[in-house]
């Protein structure tokens, strides 16, 4: 098969608009001599070094003068002196996963089941700095707290050695977003960068003809509204986490552990993601990162997943497999986004049940991944953490979600960002475009059964609101798309 197919003779027509682009994300690349020996406490003690400053600027723009003292400090004061403190956050939690929980089937217990939440009434909170740790209690609220927050807190301690919290901040309370570099508008015409997750290439219930679709739609096959679109992330979760092809009876019946080294994906769903790419790629930059099942290492940050994987997209230099999270500055406009798996660690050890809301409060948290090392796994940072929110950007996205939800919010100086989460395709069939001068976003369904086509929208015929397609010109070129499968097959 030529590489020259029918998206790449279809996209040569379109003209596409052009912005700058600057990748970012060199920070969450490993140096090239890593130590795993390094116990995690080096990350904590870093993280809460880094944050101590903008702790304190909060906790004086919110309280005012009042007196800042270390947690070993505390025993200097009566129980009448109000002060301020500041540490992380550990969350004690009852039903925490823990190894020694799992290793108890040898004992012949029964190990306690996964959960999708693992919040109690009984969790408890503790702050600890560098030298010491408390036990609080008060106005504060337990259960929407995670392990590895940053905070300030106002109270004083009481007659049992306990601290009596009466307010709190955190390090990011007003964020000050970046500002866009360049003016992204070249006339009337506006441009757009393309968020599409959760692909899972290879899996069996994959639907192809929706990937088609999509492929057809970002390429101009199917109109001239895709000139507006100057890039494509395709954030993580790109191939399945099942292999095509079954795995025997014994495999499945094996623990994670004693499979953690075999290939969890098909070489047939990477040479069909490969195949997917080569099209992309051919008309468009395309940015890849991986997803929590993807093949690359586990912990985070992820590394980009590797070019020779993709022999045939990569003859292309428009493709670019880029880091999760991944940073970059498209269009002036600063942009910052995750796979999801930091999102998703949040709401299983908190209350939250919205990943806007996770998204939200990890910017005031000014931290992109706090649960990172307890129970989501990083490497061991010794003198950094690269997930601490140095630049606020104007674009905060989290993959592989069950819907779109976007919200435009203000921070400092009454600069504006935009929040979104960008749904699973597998279970969507849909991809975000996100306007680079207005901010404003809308969701693209590629639908394929009939009674849906009325609705495959093109959002960009009339700005930022979707606009349906006529019927009657999808579904002739769902006839034309199935008459060229006819020919191939004859």
């Amino acid at each position: 098969m030529s590489l020259q197919s029918e998206a790449d003779r279809g996209a040569d027509e379109v003209k596409r608009a052009q912005c700058s682009y600057e990748n970012l994300s060199d920070k969450f690349k490993f140096e090239k001599k890593r130590d795993f020996r390094a116990q995690y406490a080096h990350i904590y003690y870093t993280r809460l070094q880094k944050m101590r400053k903008s702790l304190h600027a909060s906790a004086k723009h919110k309280w005012g003068g009042i007196n800042v003292v270390p947690i070993s400090g505390l025993k200097d004061l009566t129980n009448e002196d109000q002060c301020c403190i500041v540490g992380t956050l550990f969350k004690e939690m009852e039903l925490k996963p823990s190894i020694l929980k799992e290793i108890s089937q040898q004992h012949h217990l029964l190990p306690l089941p996964p959960r999708k939440k693992y919040v109690c009434q009984t969790d408890s909170l503790v702050l600890e700095d560098e030298a010491q740790r408390i036990n609080l209690i008060g106005s504060i609220p337990v259960v929407d707290l995670v392990t590895g927050v940053t905070i300030a807190l106002l109270g004083h301690i009481n007659d049992s050695g306990q601290f009596h919290v009466e307010d709190y901040c955190f390090a990011g309370e007003n964020p000050l977003f970046s500002v866009a570099m360049e003016n992204n508008m070249a006339g009337n015409s506006d441009r757009y960068i393309a968020l599409v997750s959760g692909l899972n290439v290879g899996s069996a219930h994959c639907d192809q003809l929706s990937v088609q679709l999509f492929i057809d739609y970002i390429t101009g096959c199917v109109g001239g509204a895709a000139s507006n679109i100057v890039r494509l992330i395709v954030a993580g979760n790109s191939i399945t986490d099942c292999p095509i092809k079954s795995s025997t009876a014994a495999d499945v019946n094996k623990t994670k552990y004693q499979t953690k080294n075999y290939s969890a994906q098909s070489t047939e769903a990477v040479k069909e993601l490969d195949s997917v790419l080569t099209q992309l790629a051919s008309c468009l930059p395309v940015d890849v990162m991986p997803g929590s099942h993807d093949p690359t290492n586990y912990m985070l940050p992820q590394h980009p997943l590797h070019r020779c994987m993709f022999p045939q997209a990569s003859r292309y230099s428009m493709l670019h497999c880029v880091t999760n999270p991944y940073q970059a500055r498209v269009g002036g406009v600063l942009l910052l986004g995750t796979s999801g798996q930091n999102i998703d660690d949040v709401m299983r050890f908190s209350s939250y049940a919205n990943p806007m809301t996770v998204l939200e409060h990890t910017l005031s948290w000014k931290h992109l991944a706090p649960t990172t090392p307890d129970t989501l796994s990083c490497f061991p940072y010794i003198s950094d953490d690269p997930f601490i929110l140095d630049d606020y950007p104007q674009i905060y996205f989290a993959a592989n979600q069950a819907t779109l939800e976007h919200k435009i919010i203000e921070g400092a100086s009454g600069r504006k960002a935009c929040l979104l989460t960008v749904p699973d395709f597998d279970k969507t069939h849909s991809c975000v475009l996100v306007n680079l001068e207005t901010l404003k976003c809308c969701e693209v369904q590629f639908r394929t059964s009939l009674a849906s086509l009325s609705s495959v929208p093109h959002p960009m015929d009339t700005g930022d609101t979707p606009m349906a397609a006529e019927s009657e010109e999808v579904i002739n070129y769902m006839d034309l798309y199935q008459d060229d499968n006819d020919d191939d097959m004859d």
